[in-house]
């Protein structure tokens, strides 16, 4: 990539200078719109920015389509289509037309870009808001962002992509006048012609120009959004595409994080699901790092949205900071923060302490990612201090520089909370020992409805009677868990009795927990009694500390209510209690698992391997208040790493 370091407050003039023998032309558009004030700052908002954005050289580029084409009518001409053969071919002919996608020779706009191309571009985005629904009203600078640019993308081709789409999708314009912004995108979207998911030729071949798409019909979720902002703004709807670098709860099998696909408007943003779907406007319900259900939840600890001006705060802009001091997830120019958006954020203050090397400017917060640790946000480091605005919160942080590439941590890492207050964590492994019991190597719970199916229509109910004639109902267990676990908090309980019932045919349980003020109440010596067909199993199981002790209970006739009781201790009071369900593992038989924690240099240190025979993975001796996770060889014979965890209450909490 080409970066150029002109000074962000050089105005329009000087930049007309810097063009060289391009100054022309960009002087020539400039004079076509002096009669006209909006056009004429349209033009100046864009002409501002042109130093920071380029093409790639196309000659390679087309050579790569050249070698995909053939692929494809080979693909076609077999009966069954195979993407994993159809990846061999093509590898096979780019070894001759070259596998490098580092397109060293680009082409900057700010000398190729014409007036004619300009204007052309400006017109037709002008045009386009003729007649577009009241829904899509946007303020100028919206506009100029998000629907005006010729550029949709830096490395992408200056092509005729915007008269392209515009004809192509004309007659479906009348799809934008629904009663909703998500009714008319969803209308018209529709009826455009639909991309399928397929990340397999991710890293093979890219998408620079609109031709690209159309000779395609799978692409993977970062292309599908370049090619939803085509057609929604040749159409004139302001369209944006907002990233999150990674996530923070999932070791993710791309590299990159998500990115997506928003409608601003002047009174609010509407993301969606850049593949089609009838659900495809609920981003801001999956992605405010509240919302879970049975197969899946997001942690999000930064949002943002690419943009086609360049802030004056970009650390590309920076004169002292070497590009190889950056990460390349941070090696883009149009780009702003819009995490508020999406989540309640917390601002994160730390004071630079310690060595750093002499030409560190800036530090960057990461979160966990396969043993390591990947940037999501960047702060100036000034006067000793480093701050972080818009953080998500619920999520693991680690503090670091960069140099030379490579990531190094600094200091504790430390959990925000969903209250916004943080912990730190030791990195000594001096903390009180124990035994602790490993299930799973990555997050997870119940996935599926035949194991959520155990705990349906389960309630926890309360009384002093033993005979259960006056009993209060505590709580609903739902049917759906974040992590496989549920918390419900109440007023504070002074009752001798706990019921825990069931209307199922069984029930399988991993474990009832109660807390008093955040303390766990030692259940072991307490009476449980059922009514139920244990198979032998020990009921204490089910309070004995350990939640992945399970129990499986089936109901005692086909017309009862199954139960479960427990005398609780005299003088025993509680504020707040938890029910853990069964949860199955992901661990392989065979293979040996390391528990490794996170040490004062920050690398992992081995407590020690297990294998794994179907049992529960049994440590001794592992230390408290520290990042834990697994770490094994693979079948093919690769280093691999779980996600992280602690260990409390006994079992598995994930970051």
């Amino acid at each position: 990539m080409v970066l150029v370091a002109y000074a962000c407050s050089t105005p329009e003039s000087r930049i007309v200078e810097l063009a060289g023998a391009n100054g022309k032309e960009l002087k020539a558009t400039l004079a076509l719109y002096e009669g006209d004030a909006v056009k004429f700052r349209a033009m100046n908002f864009l002409i501002r920015s042109l130093p920071y954005h380029y093409s790639i050289d196309s000659l390679p580029y087309f050579s790569r389509w050249k070698a995909y084409a053939e692929m494809r009518d080979i693909m076609r001409s077999e009966r069954r289509f195979s993407w994993r053969k159809g990846r061999d071919v093509l590898d096979s002919l780019l070894s001759i037309n070259g596998k490098s996608q580092e397109y060293k020779a680009v082409q900057e706009d700010l000398f190729e870009v014409s007036s004619e191309y300009l204007k052309g571009n400006t017109d037709l985005a002008f045009e386009s808001r003729n007649g577009v629904s009241k829904l899509f009203t946007c303020t100028e600078e919206q506009f100029f962002e998000y629907v005006l640019p010729y550029r949709v993308r830096d490395r992408m081709l200056k092509d005729s992509w915007r008269t392209f789409y515009r004809k192509k999708n004309d007659s479906l314009r009348y799809k934008l006048l629904g009663e909703s912004v998500p009714e008319a995108i969803k209308g018209f979207m529709g009826k455009t012609r639909r991309m399928g998911f397929n990340p397999v030729l991710r890293g093979v071949l890219d998408y620079w120009d609109y031709t690209s798409y159309e000779m395609s019909n799978a692409v993977n979720c970062d292309q599908a959004t370049v090619y939803n902002l085509m057609i929604l703004r040749s159409q004139g709807i302001p369209c944006a595409i907002d990233f999150v670098p990674s996530w923070a709860n999932v070791n993710s099998w791309l590299e990159g994080g998500h990115s997506w696909n928003t409608i601003v408007t002047k009174d609010k943003s509407y993301p969606f699901d850049p593949f089609y779907s009838e659900d495809m406007f609920n981003l801001k319900e999956l992605y405010n790092n509240k919302y879970w259900n049975r197969r899946f939840t997001f942690k999000l600890p930064k949002v943002y949205r690419e943009t086609y001006s360049v802030r004056n705060d970009n650390v590309l802009k920076h004169k002292k900071v070497k590009l190889g001091n950056i990460p390349s997830a941070f090696r883009k120019y149009g780009y702003k923060d819009v995490s508020e958006e999406y989540f309640e954020a917390s601002t994160l203050e730390f004071d630079v302490q310690g060595k750093l090397p002499s030409d560190t400017y800036y530090l960057y917060l990461c979160v966990y990612q396969k043993g390591g640790w990947r940037p999501v946000t960047l702060a100036e480091i000034e006067d000793d201090k480093v701050v972080f605005p818009k953080m998500g919160r619920g999520i693991l942080y680690q503090l670091a520089y960069c140099k030379s590439s490579v990531i190094f941590p600094v200091g504790k890492p430390l959990f925000l909370n969903e209250q916004g207050k943080i912990r730190y964590f030791n990195l000594s492994g001096k903390g009180r020992e124990r035994r602790i019991q490993v299930k799973r190597q990555h997050l997870g719970g119940p996935h599926e409805d035949k194991d959520l199916k155990y705990l349906a229509k389960t309630e926890i109910q309360i009384s002093n009677d033993s005979l259960w004639r006056d009993y209060k109902v505590l709580a609903h267990v739902p049917d759906s868990m974040l992590n496989a676990r549920y918390n419900q908090r109440c007023e504070l309980v002074k009752k001798k009795y706990v019921r825990l019932t069931f209307r199922g045919d069984s029930l399988r349980l991993g474990e009832l927990s109660l807390y008093r003020s955040g303390e766990r109440i030692d259940l072991k010596a307490c009476k449980v009694k059922s009514n139920c067909q244990s198979s032998n199993q020990d009921l204490r199981k089910v309070s004995d500390g350990e939640a992945y002790s399970e129990v499986c209970l089936g109901r005692a006739t086909k017309d009862s209510v199954g139960y479960v009781v427990w005398e609780l201790p005299k003088g025993v009071s509680f504020d707040s209690l938890r029910v853990d369900a069964c949860v199955k593992t992901d661990l392989k038989n065979g293979l040996v698992y390391e528990l490794v924690y996170l040490g004062a240099e920050h690398q992992w240190i081995s407590l020690g391997g297990k294998k794994y025979e179907g049992d529960l993975l049994v440590y001794e001796n592992v230390p408290e208040d520290e990042v834990l996770t697994l770490r094994w060889v693979d079948e093919k014979g690769r280093t691999q790493y779980g996600w992280i965890f602690e260990y409390r209450n006994g079992r598995q909490e994930w970051f």
